[in-house]
């Protein structure tokens, strides 16, 4: 058994290869990047949405595409319909129409 710690890793993993995604096309919810990317109160529109393109720019590349989903009006046939059920118990807000030069009020 000590004789195996001391082997080198590269033998357990001869046939590895490194895979490069230099030519994928991603595909991200916008609802990840509400997680990931912080932005100020007062910031304007177009500047929070030019963080979300260099996070996407940054972490994945440059032909990324972002995607923020509304429900469908059929959501009971959806596989998240218990999720977006769940959701709609809670307060909810109406729909909010806003240009880039308008500047957010909330964080």
């Amino acid at each position: 058994m000590k004789d195996d710690c001391a082997r080198p890793a590269s033998q357990y993993f001869m046939n590895c290869f490194l895979l490069r995604l230099t030519s994928a096309c991603y595909v991200v919810n916008g609802g990840f990047l509400l997680h990931r990317v912080l932005w100020q109160a007062k910031e304007s529109f177009y500047f929070i949405l030019q963080k979300y393109i260099d996070y996407a720019k940054k972490h994945f590349n440059e032909e990324t595409t972002i995607v923020f989903d509304d429900y469908p009006e059929d959501a009971a046939k959806s596989t998240k319909s218990v999720e977006r059920i769940r959701r709609t118990k809670k307060r909810i807000s109406g729909y909010v129409i806003f240009d880039e030069s308008m500047s957010a009020t909330m964080s």
